[in-house]
């Protein structure tokens, strides 16, 4: 069952208008992120701000989605606003989902990313 609110979807129209954590200027959130532990961030993450919320690090930004409808919404009804780094790229084409990163994003539970061009 999704728990998205269309409504308040249809409200939100910019990534600069999403909720996330604060951050420095210049580097964002990147003193506040353990690699090794980006997931649990995430995950954390998403029950301080919503479903959708954002963060930067340095001059890339990201959005994180945690509702794999959504992922999957977004992702058929507008791919080419997104990218994928080259790296989940080749993880993608080596599962054999490299044509369709909806379907992939949307088999997984949890917060999924989706990056956007930096800015």
């Amino acid at each position: 069952m999704s728990t998205i609110d269309p409504g308040a979807a249809a409200a939100v129209r910019r990534i600069a208008d999403l909720p996330g954590p604060p951050g420095l200027p210049l580097i964002g959130n990147l003193l506040q992120v353990d690699r090794e532990r980006l997931h649990r961030h995430a995950e954390a993450w998403a029950r301080d701000y919503g479903e959708a919320y954002r963060f930067r690090l340095a001059s890339r930004e990201f959005v994180v989605m945690s509702n794999p409808e959504a992922v999957a919404t977004v992702l058929r009804d507008r791919p080419d606003g997104f990218q994928r780094t080259q790296r989940l790229h080749d993880i993608a084409h080596g599962m054999g989902s490299a044509s369709s990163p909806a379907r992939a994003s949307a088999s997984r539970s949890g917060p999924s990313s989706v990056s956007t061009r930096p800015t």
